[in-house]
């Protein structure tokens, strides 16, 4: 039943806070009043879909000491991004990237400017990058870039990650918290129209600070990121 209700009413309440973020897009305290809302409708939907969140208390208190990072994660759903919404501290901010087109679209367009996200045009890498490193260089400490790099959602394996993350974190001089999210491609996979009930697990690995990674070019920074979380989350499946 609760799912069902999610189908008629979560369009409803999407289009309330877009309209909301359209009226009062320049007013800063909406903002931070804005995010946790967002925050708290994210935990909402999952409890409505009946899907779990597994995390250790080690895991929490790393992200709530987490300041001036970039948040890579691996990328198995459309889940992936409200699940780490739902785990984030009240006083962090995610910022995801969102291609352009996005941005055109009335009320959305609106909603997505208020949460600071930033847009990209996915036919020029060389311009996405560059625009990412400029935004990411005037976030404040709690303001955490999100990027899957990965680059497309993958199953059952680790796939080989891009270089645009790292790049973006040496030259903004930020360090790299590792996220590993498991199961949520069983619960929501490909084609499916909706999610199965189930549990989510997340590891959240030490981030590692800018002073650590300063030395290492961007691929090689991009390989030591991906055989850490490889290592710690993902052994039981094939690195390719």
């Amino acid at each position: 039943m609760k799912r069902i209700s999610l189908m008629f009413y979560g369009p409803l309440v999407l289009a309330f806070w877009v309209t909301l973020a359209a009226l009062f897009r320049h007013n800063e305290k909406f903002y931070f009043w804005y995010i946790s809302q967002i925050k708290k409708w994210c935990q909402h939907i999952l409890r409505s879909l009946d899907i779990e969140i597994v995390i250790s208390a080690e895991s929490r208190n790393i992200f709530a000491k987490a300041i001036n990072v970039v948040l890579v994660a691996n990328h198995r759903s459309h889940l992936d991004s409200v699940i780490l919404l739902a785990i984030c501290p009240l006083d962090k901010h995610l910022v995801f990237a969102a291609k352009k087109e996005l941005f055109r679209v009335p009320l959305l367009g609106a909603g997505l400017r208020q949460t600071k996200a930033i847009c990209v045009d996915r036919t020029n890498a060389r311009k996405t990058i560059s625009t990412l490193i400029d935004k990411t260089t005037k976030l404040n400490s709690n303001e955490i870039l999100v990027i899957f790099p990965e680059g497309t959602r993958g199953e059952k394996k680790l796939r080989k990650f891009k270089r645009g993350a790292f790049s973006i974190a040496l030259q903004s001089h930020r360090g790299i918290m590792p996220i590993c999210i498991k199961e949520t491609d069983n619960l929501f996979p490909k084609g499916k129209f909706f999610p199965t009930k189930g549990k989510v697990y997340i590891n959240i690995c030490d981030v590692i600070p800018y002073q650590n990674i300063e030395k290492y070019r961007d691929i090689e920074l991009a390989n030591l990121v991906r055989e850490i979380m490889h290592s710690n989350c993902f052994s039981d499946e094939p690195i390719i």
